[in-house]
């Protein structure tokens, strides 16, 4: 009776990303499926986001909270037995498993109750959304593509990676640009690094020591109005990006356990400005051309959260 009466009372669903410099908050508050309100702040201080989601949250009986997960201890295995993970180099305790179609999202139950702590003294966290879980929603909205298909999530610090045969995972990972080690890795404390499947794949060639080489060759075609310090920072950030996407591929052919086939094609769903430079850049590396399908984070985790809350 509760769920079937809500959806005329006014709610609050509040969206939240964590960056390093700007953390942003867009709420709506809704009624009978209809948006009423929009708010939306952009803060530089954690706390000062929670004092405006506190202040705001007063002025609803009901309020939902969601947050963009985007620790870097989360991972995805492209199977649903739990026994299997050790094949992975993943050890199976302390950590927590969302099931996606014939994968599991994983990450550590450490970083998840960090989350969630940040949150208690403002009415709880409801939802955490994992780039790698919008991902796959993101993916099954498209219509079903033939063939190996490569998909990346573009968040301005963080890149989740999927290869799919039609809607079957074959391959996944996660990314924090801000870290120069492959960030999709748990700890080895927490993973364990005896017999890593991983450890024999060789990513030389991608490292982080060319990025100053490939700046300075890319930098004259940027097509900026003005060089900037942001300018070169967002250059910095997509060249990185870049650099992770490249060794996901070679990991998913080189690694016997994906049992790699040939890539057909790349799509890109960018919830930032990746410019033309850097996708002829890509293009060039792996002769194959990126669509980019241009989405936002916020308006994704809140259709989610809706759909999870039936209103």
């Amino acid at each position: 009776m509760f769920f079937s009466l809500r959806r005329y009372m006014l709610q609050l669903i509040v969206c939240v990303v964590f960056e390093s410099k700007t953390h942003i908050i867009r709420a709506h508050s809704i009624k009978n499926k209809k948006i009423i309100n929009t708010y939306e702040k952009q803060f530089e201080d954690k706390e000062k986001l929670f004092d405006y989601l506190k202040n705001l949250a007063k002025e609803y009986q009901l309020h939902y909270i969601a947050v963009f997960f985007n620790a870097p201890t989360q991972g995805l295995i492209p199977t649903n037995d739990t026994k299997e993970f050790a094949r992975f180099g993943v050890n199976a305790e302390n950590i927590s498993c969302l099931s996606l179609a014939n994968a599991q999202i994983y990450t550590s139950l450490a970083n998840i109750q960090e989350y969630k702590e940040s949150f208690k003294d403002y009415g709880g966290l409801d939802f955490i959304f994992s780039p790698l879980s919008l991902l796959y929603y993101c993916i099954k909205q498209q219509v079903a593509r033939k063939g190996i298909v490569l998909y990346a999530y573009r968040q301005a610090e963080s890149v989740a990676m999927m290869v799919c045969k039609e809607k079957e995972i074959l391959f996944g990972s996660f990314f924090d640009i801000n870290l120069q080690d492959d960030a999709s890795t748990l700890s080895s404390q927490e993973k364990g690094e005896e017999n890593n499947p991983e450890e024999d794949i060789d990513i030389e060639n991608y490292d982080f020591g060319n990025l100053d080489n490939l700046l300075d060759e890319k930098l004259d075609d940027l097509k900026y109005a003005t060089t900037t310090k942001e300018d070169l920072s967002h250059f910095s950030s997509d060249m990185k990006m870049c650099s992770y996407i490249f060794s996901s591929i070679q990991e998913f052919y080189n690694n016997p356990l994906y049992k790699g086939n040939f890539i057909d094609e790349f799509v890109i769903f960018d919830n930032e400005n990746i410019s033309a430079v850097v996708l002829d850049y890509i293009e060039g590396e792996i002769f194959i051309k990126p669509q980019v399908i241009q989405i936002d984070t916020l308006d994704l985790m809140y259709e989610l959260a809706c759909k999870e809350l039936k209103i």
